[in-house]
C-alpha cells in the first residue's frame, strides 16, 4: 500500500512501518553487485531509521523504534568478521548544527543490540560522521566534536578568546572499551588552514553554544601500517596522520594552493568540502597509493563547481617529490550538487563495481569498473537525507515471530492472509493454516513476495497462523494464532475486498500549493509529523542564535576574510 503521495509504503499487517519508496531509474540487473542495500535516513516526513532493502528495492528490515522516533540514525553499515560473525553498526542521536550527539549501537544478526558505545568523556558526546568497525583488530573508529577556547584574532575577534568546534577521533577496543588511539585537530591543524569564515552557517565563535567549526573532520580510515587518513571538510584537505605520535605526514589539499613541504600538488584536478576519503590501494613499498572521495564542491559559503562528483585519485612518491593525479570520476544522474554528505563503496567483491551515495541529493548510483552506470536509484521523498548507502551480503535471523494479518469484508467474501517477518532473509515460502480448536488445517503454500506476502483463501477462516519456510521447506518461524478482522456490517460497503484501513500522511507542499493544501488534523500520522517538526527545528536554531548575537550588540563577524580557493561566492 502506498501513502503520502507515493513517498512511503505501508504494509497491511505492519501499519507501524512507513518505509521509503525507491525509484529505479537505471537498472542493468545482470551487471549490478549482488547483496542487500543498507542505509539510514533523516529529514523528510517519514520514520528516521536504519533500513535494509533487497536488490529489487523491496524492504527487508526496518529498524524504526517508536521509543526513539525523535532521534536520527546515521552511518548504518554491515560488517563481517573472518570467523563468519556478522555485525551492524549505526549512530543514534541528534544532529545539531552539522554535528552529532549520541551513541553508536552494534547489533547482531538477530537485530539485538550488543554494544552501546558512548563517549568516555562527559564533556562531549560522540558524533555520527565516522563509525567504522575494524574487524581485523575488533576496534571501532569514532568521531567527536568537543568545544574549545581558541584565539580567533585572525577573524578580528580580539576582545577575548573565541570558541571553536574542535574535531577529534578515537579508536576503541571493543572488548575492553579502552582507547587505543586519540587525535585532536587543534593540536595539529592551525586555524590558518580553514577555508571558511565564522558566520551563521558554521558558527560565529562568540559563544561555547555557537562555536566556529573551523575543521570539521568527517571521515577516518587506516593505512596498512596503522597510520590514519582523515578528511577535513572545512580545510578542503585530506591528511595522513602518524599512528605513532599523531603528527601530520602529508596533506592532499583540494585548493592546490600551497607549496609547503607536506603538501602534495594536484596535477589535473581539485576538490572542496569533500567527504568519505578512503584508502583503496597501497603498493608494497608504500610509494603508490589510491584514494576515493566525494567532491561535494560546496561548503555553504562558496562552491567550486556546479555539481558534486566522486573521485578516485592516485598519489605517487616514486619520483622523490610526491604528486597526485585523477584516475576516475563518477557523476550523479542529473549533475546535482550535494552541499554535504556522500560516500563511495569502491571495488565491491563480486563485480568490482562502485556504489556512490549522493548525500543531500537523495539518490545513489552504481557503476561498472569501466564507469558505466548500471544502477541509479532516487528516493521518492526528495527531502530525505541519506549519509551513507552500502551493499553487502547479510543473513538476518530475527528473534521476533512472523507477523500475520487476516481480513475478510464479510462472511461471504474470501479470506486474505498478509504475512511478513521484519529482517528475516532466509524465508522463501509461507505455509498458511486455518485453526479450529486444536486442529490445524493446511490451506496451502505461497512463494514469498517482497516484504509482505499475500495469500487468498476461498472460504471463511475465523482464526489462522502461518509458518515461514526456507528453501528446503524447513520451518524458520511460526506466527501467533490471530483472529480474522472483519468490518461491521454498516461499513462493509465502504471497504475493499483486500483490506479496510485508513492512513493519511502529511506531506510538505510546494510553495505554490501551500495556500490550497488542506488536511484534517485528526488524520495526521503523529510520529512522521513530529520528525518533520524536529527537522525544521534543527535547521532554524543556528539562525536564531546568530540573530540574537547581532540583536544584542555582540561583535559582528568581519567580512574581510577571503580564501584564495573561492571561485564563486554564494549570494546568501
Amino acid at each position: 500500500m502506498l501513502i503520502g503521495c507515493a513517498l512511503y509504503s505501508q504494509q497491511v499487517q505492519r501499519p507501524d512501518i512507513l518505509a521509503p519508496i525507491l525509484h529505479n531509474r537505471v537498472a542493468s540487473h545482470d551487471a549490478v553487485e549482488p547483496g542487500y542495500i543498507f542505509f539510514s535516513v533523516w529529514g523528510g516526513v517519514g520514520q528516521w531509521a536504519p533500513y535494509i532493502y533487497d536488490s529489487d528495492l523491496n524492504l527487508v528490515w526496518s529498524g524504526y523504534d517508536p521509543a526513539f522516533s525523535a532521534l536520527g540514525h546515521y552511518n548504518f553499515q554491515a560488517h563481517h568478521y573472518a570467523n563468519g560473525t556478522q555485525l551492524l553498526s549505526v549512530f543514534r542521536g541528534m544532529s545539531v548544527g552539522g554535528r552529532g550527539r549520541g551513541s553508536v549501537l552494534l547489533l547482531d544478526d538477530s537485530y539485538t543490540i550488543t554494544h552501546n558505545i558512548r563517549s568516555s568523556n562527559p564533556a562531549f558526546a560522540l558524533d555520527f560522521h565516522e563509525v567504522s568497525i575494524r574487524a581485523e583488530s575488533n576496534t571501532a573508529i569514532i568521531t567527536a566534536y568537543p568545544t574549545r577556547r581558541m584565539d580567533l584574532s585572525l577573524f578580528d575577534v580580539t576582545e577575548s578568546m573565541g570558541w571553536v568546534l574542535d574535531s577529534m577521533f578515537q579508536e576503541i577496543d571493543l572488548n575492553s572499551g579502552s582507547v587505543v588511539f586519540e587525535w585532536t585537530a587543534s593540536d595539529h591543524i592551525p586555524l590558518e588552514e580553514t577555508t571558511i569564515s565564522p558566520a551563521l552557517k558554521h558558527g560565529g565563535g562568540l559563544s561555547s553554544h555557537f562555536p566556529f567549526d573551523y575543521c570539521h573532520v568527517n571521515s577516518v580510515d587506516k593505512f596498512a601500517n596503522g597510520d590514519y587518513l582523515i578528511s577535513s571538510r572545512h580545510t578542503n584537505t585530506i591528511y595522513r596522520i602518524s599512528h605513532v605520535d599523531g603528527s601530520i605526514l602529508w596533506r592532499l589539499n583540494g585548493d592546490n594552493s600551497s607549496t609547503a613541504e607536506t603538501y602534495i600538488p594536484l596535477q589535473d584536478y581539485n576538490f572542496a568540502a569533500q567527504h568519505d576519503a578512503r584508502v583503496r590501494r597501497e603498493s608494497a613499498n608504500g610509494n603508490e597509493i589510491e584514494l576515493t572521495l566525494v567532491d561535494n564542491a560546496d561548503n555553504g559559503q562558496y562552491y567550486t563547481q556546479d555539481y558534486s562528483s566522486a573521485l578516485r585519485v592516485a598519489i605517487s612518491f616514486a619520483s622523490g617529490r610526491a604528486t597526485s593525479r585523477l584516475l576516475q570520476t563518477w557523476l550523479p544522474f542529473e549533475d546535482g550538487q550535494a552541499e554535504h554528505q556522500g560516500t563511495v563503496q569502491y571495488d565491491m567483491p563480486v563485480t568490482g563495481n562502485t556504489l556512490v551515495s549522493w548525500g543531500e541529493i537523495a539518490e545513489f548510483s552504481e557503476f561498472s569498473p569501466s564507469g558505466k552506470r548500471v544502477l541509479d536509484v532516487a528516493f521518492a521523498d526528495e527531502l530525505l537525507h541519506v549519509y551513507r548507502v552500502m551493499k553487502a551480503s547479510w543473513i538476518g535471523r530475527p528473534k521476533t515471530k512472523p507477523d500475520l494479518y487476516m481480513y475478510a469484508r464479510s462472511r461471504d467474501e474470501k479470506t486474505q492472509f498478509y504475512m511478513s517477518w521484519n529482517g528475516a532473509t532466509e524465508v522463501k515460502e509461507w505455509r498458511c493454516f486455518a485453526i479450529e480448536g486444536d486442529v490445524r488445517a493446511n490451506l496451502g503454500v505461497v512463494k514469498r513476495e517482497g516484504f509482505e506476502t499475500h495469500f487468498e483463501w476461498d472460504g471463511e477462516v475465523d482464526r489462522g497462523m502461518v509458518e515461514a519456510l526456507d528453501g528446503d521447506g524447513h520451518v524458520l518461524g511460526t506466527s501467533e494464532v490471530v483472529d480474522l478482522t472483519m468490518p461491521p456490517t454498516h461499513m462493509a460497503a465502504k471497504c475493499g475486498v483486500a483490506d479496510c484501513s485508513l492512513q493519511v500522511l502529511q506531506v510538505p507542499k510546494p510553495e505554490e500549493e501551500k495556500e490550497e493544501a488542506t488536511m484534517a488534523p485528526d488524520l495526521l500520522v503523529e510520529e512522521p509529523l513530529r520528525a518533520w517538526n524536529m527537522h525544521v527545528l534543527q535547521l532554524v536554531w543556528p539562525l536564531l542564535v546568530g540573530w540574537l548575537f547581532g540583536r544584542f550588540g555582540h561583535q559582528v563577524w568581519p567580512l574581510s576574510y577571503q580564501h584564495s580557493a573561492i571561485v564563486r561566492r554564494r549570494s546568501d
